[in-house]
């Protein structure tokens, strides 16, 4: 049976990405749906829309500020239930927002910043061709952003956090998924106990990763601090890392610090690692690369895994003697390990693994656990 496609239009609707998100997941669940697709109208989503083989004569007339749901069924009731779903969702979402404000949802920040004049921080998460003109907005008016919107450019990311330099604000991001400030969760965050150690992460699945290390050893975060993944790259010069290590210097909640990225460009990392010494807290450098340096410098404890990077801040927190020698390698672990090796076929160079990240499929190719542990296979791979 052919699959059933249709698309739904909601003219001038517009939702944040994390919204969407949900609402997508939610539409893959309902019986009988193959696959969903929920974004505003713009010439780059139809793109990948078309590509997908989701684009419908409605969705193609759709404009860049209508929002588009996409489904693709096995029949077409199970399509009229997906996209009455979605209106329905959509509809319940406008009417709740207007009865908790007791009237309709602002639709724009100058508005929302009338109606909340204490707010301090911006969520934005619009297409990446409008976020860098409302995050210079939110900046404008004093506010610190959290930048959910990926597709901007890196200098426009440098001006927006030299702009956020000049008025004492903190730029997380472009593309910066997760973040926790004060207890509150931002884009995509696990639910964790408040603690001592203060985490901030060029990396999304590197800080969610630690900071759930942390939690089965019963540490909590103060703070967690995502700055977008291109922060640490040499153009920007780890702007908003630098800065969220000040504000964290100050905290008088955060007695440990963690920072977490892929590779820094080699005169970021050196000054990222001077200004962590500067703060007089201990703080573990997770830069995770092939030649991070193994010996602790003043304050600061270099670490070369996201395993490694929570026991020894578990340490810190907990006042302990830091972890010696190798990380332990479970039996079943090992057991897969040398079926692994096993399995590999004389001559074979590739070994192939799903990862749900970068920073993780990064540290399984380039920490010294990993080597260690799977060298039979490495030596296969390389060889």
């Amino acid at each position: 049976m052919e699959p059933h496609t249709r698309c739904l239009v909601l003219p001038s609707t517009y939702r944040d990405s994390v919204w969407l998100m949900h609402l997508s997941h939610t539409l893959e669940s309902l019986p009988g749906v193959q696959k969903v697709a929920v974004m505003m109208g713009t010439p780059h989503n139809k793109a990948m829309l078309r590509q997908a083989k989701l684009l419908t004569a409605e969705a193609e007339a759709g404009g860049a500020n209508d929002l588009l749901v996409c489904v693709q069924t096995e029949t077409p009731t199970a399509a009229a239930e997906a996209l009455r779903e979605a209106t329905e969702r959509v509809t319940r979402q406008q009417r709740r927002r207007e009865d908790v404000a007791g009237e309709p949802a602002p639709r724009t920040l100058e508005t929302a910043l009338r109606r909340l004049q204490d707010a301090n921080l911006a969520c934005i998460s619009v297409p990446g061709e409008y976020a860098v003109h409302e995050a210079r907005k939110a900046l404008q008016h004093g506010l610190h952003v959290f930048l959910f919107s990926d597709h901007v450019d890196v200098e426009a990311e440098v001006a927006l956090k030299n702009l956020a330099a000049q008025q004492g604000l903190l730029v997380m991001g472009p593309d910066c998924g997760t973040a926790i400030l004060n207890g509150v969760p931002l884009g995509f965050a696990n639910h964790l106990p408040r603690g001592p150690v203060g985490l901030i992460a060029a990396s999304g699945t590197g800080l969610q990763h630690v900071s759930c290390l942390l939690a089965h050893q019963g540490i909590g975060v103060s703070q967690a601090i995502g700055v977008g993944g291109r922060d640490v790259h040499e153009r920007i010069g780890g702007h908003s890392m630098r800065a969220a290590l000040q504000a964290l210097a100050q905290d008088p909640n955060t007695r440990v610090l963690v920072l977490i990225a892929k590779p820094p460009a080699a005169p970021v990392a050196a000054r990222l690692a001077q200004e962590a010494e500067r703060t007089g807290k201990p703080c573990v450098l997770a830069f995770l690369e092939e030649t991070a340096p193994r010996q602790a410098s003043g304050a600061v404890y270099p670490v070369v895994t996201l395993a490694e990077a929570a026991l020894v801040a578990g340490a810190l927190a907990r006042s302990e003697p830091l972890p010696t020698g190798e990380p332990d390698i479970s039996v079943s672990l090992t057991a897969m390990v040398q079926a692994a090796c096993a399995a590999l076929q004389p001559g074979q160079r590739l070994v192939r693994a799903l990862y749900c990240g970068g920073t993780l499929a990064y540290e399984a190719l380039y920490s010294s656990m990993i080597g260690l542990a799977y060298l039979p296979v490495l030596k296969n791979w390389i060889h």
